[in-house]
């Protein structure tokens, strides 16, 4: 059956409804440190990050904000900008409110299942944007949300539905989870080794390094005063150029490009070397630079952002993004910890220049420098962490399969083209 949108709502309403514009100004202080409350924007959700770049509140104007508290399982959509683009909010085991310009949206669950007129909006966005106005600066207006169709089949349908959908999504964020676990233990390595010299440290005071005879030999036993201070004897300094090389493969005839897979800065995480975003490289128009996989991507611009990932496929991107090249593969994980680390964003935040956007030119992050003895320690390092860089690669690929799989499903189940029990010989034929 068809219904309105307003039929199925416990409530529409938007972070002004708590108050006049002056009252809001006194009562709401946006913050960027760790408060009581996350302030859940638009870029939260266009860039699935809900742990960089954040907006707080305290606790006062969080309970001031009473009416636009959000809640898992609630439906977001974007009044400007991008207006009619929907959102699921995820449970975050936190107090959430809304920030300016999006709708917050509440089904009555008596009504209909949540989820499954999020699938059902998300699927006909389309639609939803249709209803748009303006000529410069486009929006959606509350009458215009309840006045949207809404087709519902019977509960029991919608349940169904969204319990796959949900499956889906379970397996991704497991994936996403696994590649931060992953992460975060070659990073912890690298700092062990490379920063903190933690092995040096305890063959000095003939400790264990815990480390294997063949791996542990690698490392020296003691120290020497140099002019960056106490550093392993022996070790030198190197420039990243040392071990990589900036790319510059442009192209210049739309063509060569239009159709290529693109990463740019805004599909882009933070403090992440997973890179599941991209779109099509007709939206770029000039300054194409061509890159493979394996390849690193740093991006140059507001370095603040903490924005570097390893290539998953071949693509193209724009002159915003370093694509750092290994001189030798069998250094190419040293060079994803290096060229993610704290010390080279620190460094490229502290050498950029510019104010609105910061940038660091390539004459200075050429000249970044690390410690090591030789490049025998780098590739151990490398031949210990290169399975699990190629793990987040093969969890970034099973990701999208899962998505282009669930994007083929839902809509044909919704569409009522193919049924429940019909779904394992889909699955099948797409797979195959």
């Amino acid at each position: 059956m068809k219904y309105k949108l307003s039929d199925l709502l416990e409530t529409i309403t938007d972070y002004h409804a708590n108050g006049s514009y002056q009252t809001l100004k006194k009562k709401v202080f946006l913050q960027d440190q760790e408060d009581y409350a996350l302030m859940v924007r638009t870029t939260n959700f266009e860039n699935n990050d809900f742990s960089q770049s954040l907006k707080f509140i305290n606790k006062d104007a969080y309970e001031f904000l009473n009416k636009s508290k959000v809640f898992p399982g609630d439906i977001l959509m974007n009044k400007i900008a991008t207006p009619g683009s929907v959102y699921l909010m995820p449970n975050l085991d936190r107090p959430v409110s809304l920030a300016m310009n999006l709708f917050l949206l509440r089904i009555n669950k008596q009504k209909a299942n949540p989820v499954y007129v999020y699938i059902y909006l998300k699927l006909n966005e389309r639609y939803v944007k249709s209803f748009a106005q303006g000529s410069v600066t486009q929006t959606i207006t509350k009458k215009a949300v309840r006045d949207l169709i809404v087709e519902l089949p019977k509960r029991e349908l919608q349940d169904q539905i969204v319990q796959i959908y949900e499956n889906f999504t379970r397996k991704i964020e497991i994936n996403k989870k696994t590649n931060e676990t992953l992460e975060k233990i070659a990073k912890t390595l690298f700092k062990s080794w490379f920063i903190d010299f933690d092995p040096v440290k305890a063959k000095s005071e003939n400790l264990s390094t815990g480390l294997s005879d063949d791996i542990s030999n690698f490392f020296p036993d003691s120290f020497e005063n140099s002019e960056l201070g106490k550093i392993p004897s022996t070790w030198q300094i190197k420039r990243i150029t040392d071990i990589c090389e900036k790319i510059n493969d442009k192209s210049h005839d739309k063509r060569e490009w239009e159709e290529e897979k693109l990463i740019d800065l805004g599909r882009m995480p933070s403090n992440s070397v997973s890179l599941y975003s991209y779109g099509k490289g007709k939206e770029l128009e000039t300054s194409i630079c061509n890159f493979q996989k394996y390849d690193f991507l740093f991006g140059s611009i507001r370095p603040y952002f903490y924005k570097a990932g390893i290539a998953p496929f071949n693509g193209v991107t724009n002159t915003s993004i370093f694509i750092l090249r290994s001189k030798n593969k069998n250094l190419r994980e040293f060079l994803y910890c290096l060229a993610s680390s704290k010390s080279i964003f620190e460094k490229s935040v502290q050498f950029s220049k510019g104010t609105k956007m910061p940038i660091i030119s390539w004459k200075d992050f050429s000249k970044f420098s690390f410690l090591v003895s030789d490049n025998k320690v780098i590739e151990l390092f490398s031949k210990i962490n290169a399975p699990i860089f190629e793990k987040i690669l093969n969890n970034i690929h099973e990701n999208a399969s899962l998505e282009k799989l669930r994007n083929i499903i839902l809509p044909k189940l919704i569409s009522r083209q193919i049924r429940i029990s019909n779904i394992e010989k889909i699955i099948e034929e797409v797979i195959i």
